[in-house]
């Protein structure tokens, strides 16, 4: 008969002396796109002070309605072109692509924003849906 206690490391599970060599991949593409979010967040907070400081100083009333609204937009516009040049998606990006056109030639680049078809546009979400 076998006593437990004569032999204590029966007991004892041996694990590998050698680490196994496991490949481990990690994905860095969320903190990269979190990283960009941030970057983009205070590069557009910097420029859109300076821009709204500026206008103050040109006596613009930058406290009512109208302008924060107006400003709220440029915001998103300016978050749309960093994101682009990052390689990241926002809304806005289609929109524009769909309103400008912009040309280059000898004399330069020259931009039109299509503003007939923003009215149209506008025309079209404003009209009540049929049911």
């Amino acid at each position: 008969m076998t006593n437990d206690n004569e032999n204590p490391e029966s007991n004892i599970i041996k694990f590998p002396k050698n680490n196994p060599k496991v490949a481990i991949k990690i994905d860095n593409k969320a903190h990269e796109i979190r990283e960009n979010i941030i970057f983009t967040e205070n590069l557009c907070e910097a420029l859109v002070v300076n821009m709204i400081h500026n206008m103050s100083e040109n006596g613009m009333n930058v406290d009512g309605e109208n302008f924060i609204r107006d400003t709220s937009v440029i915001i998103e516009l300016v978050k749309s072109t960093i994101y682009r040049d990052l390689g990241m998606i926002h809304p806005l990006q289609e929109l524009v692509e769909t309103l400008t056109t912009v040309i280059k030639d000898n004399d330069g680049v020259a931009y039109d924003v299509d503003l007939e078809g923003l009215a149209k546009l506008l025309e079209e979400i404003d009209k009540p849906i049929d049911n």
